[in-house]
């Protein structure tokens, strides 16, 4: 039998263990600060999704696909297809301003760099710049030309200045608002389990009410009726709700992260019911007028992306085209019986609308 030893208490401390339970001690302070970052996390991949798949591209070339430019888009609000003489393919990439800017302020030609590069990049991977081109060419291009070329594409119209923007910073505000309401939410429900405050005169009681929450937490999920009370102090109940009759409901949070969501949706183009409307009251006139809405933002991205393949096609013939994603208009485009986005992710046409455009056709 070995000889018994006294533990260095802070070296565990350190190491994130509580000496007296062995769990980890954010686990055992029962305290989740981090609710609202979570919630963040979690609605930051959703918009991040909403964005990317909301166009389908067609015939790209080799080495690019859809979600690739749209990430790019989504990041850094702009981007420029070119073709890359050195390592012989198409290349899509954020850009910085190479040199002046033509009489609308446009770039007149920039330095194609890395997707997460910066200025100092550019020599490294191109060593060269590239001439904007921002209308369909109607005659035919010298050779230098079409390999000294870039079309620039951007995510929606700019303002004034030739920069744009990202998506990931815009939606910024509403996702962290998303993120806060969430973890607002998750307050007012755990209050409203009945939770408590215990006037404790000291760090022992402080202790010996930590292991009582969490035994009554273990008691509560595991089915145990009793829970057994260690220690003689008498601890003073005071109940942490303070609300008034004016203090918001669990389902007010409900209705604003809805409205968040909306805001959110609506700053894409995509359809949402509105900001703090319920469904079941909303007229005609009503829905006429958020689809309007709604549509107008979504056609600007898509006449912005579909003008920069008109003017890529006229360069360099590659036909391209982007279209609108079946599932975001909700119709079956090409026959096929599915509304998706691609095969891996498709929604088959009710047997009912099968049959009714087979009669049709």
């Amino acid at each position: 039998m070995g000889k018994p030893f006294l533990p260095n208490v802070q070296d565990i401390i350190a190491a994130g263990i509580d000496p007296k339970t062995g769990l980890p001690i954010k686990f055992v302070s029962g305290k989740r600060e981090e609710t609202a970052e979570d919630a963040r996390r979690m609605f930051r991949i959703i918009d991040e999704q909403n964005a990317v798949n909301s166009f389908n591209w067609i015939n790209l070339p080799d080495g690019l696909d859809g979600k690739l430019l749209e990430r790019i888009i989504y990041y850094k609000g702009q981007g420029a297809l070119f073709y890359w003489e050195e390592k012989k393919k198409f290349a899509f990439l954020p850009f910085t301003l190479a040199s002046g800017l033509d009489e609308y302020g446009r770039f007149e030609s920039i330095y194609p760099i890395p997707f997460m590069g910066t200025l100092e990049d550019k020599k490294r991977i191109l060593g060269t710049s590239y001439k904007v081109k921002y209308a369909i060419e109607l005659n035919e291009l010298e050779a230098e030309d079409i390999m000294g070329s870039a079309v620039i594409l951007r995510d929606y119209t700019q303002q004034i200045s030739q920069t744009i923007v990202p998506r990931a910073v815009l939606q910024e505000w509403v996702i962290n608002a998303m993120g806060e309401t969430a973890a607002f939410l998750r307050t007012k429900l755990l209050i409203g389990t009945g939770i408590n405050g215990l006037k404790c005169n000291g760090a022992d009681q402080v202790g010996d009410v930590k292991d009582l929450s969490r035994g009554m937490a273990e008691a509560a999920l595991s089915g145990d009726p009793f829970v057994g009370i260690e220690g003689a102090s008498k601890l003073e109940l005071e109940s942490l709700d303070k609300s008034t009759g004016s203090a918001m409901r669990a389902e007010d949070y409900l209705i604003a992260l809805q409205s968040y969501d909306n805001i959110r949706l609506g700053a894409y183009g995509l359809d949402n019911g509105g900001i703090f409307e319920k469904k079941a009251h909303i007229t005609n006139q009503e829905l006429a007028m958020n689809g309007s809405s709604v549509g107008m933002v979504y056609q600007d991205r898509l006449a912005n992306r579909q003008e920069f393949c008109d003017i890529v096609n006229s360069i360099w013939g590659l036909n391209i085209d982007c279209v609108p994603s079946e599932t975001v208009i909700g119709t079956d485009m090409d026959q096929d019986g599915y509304i998706a986005d691609d095969e891996n992710a498709s929604v088959e046409t009710p047997k009912e609308e099968e049959d009714a455009t087979t009669i049709q056709s």
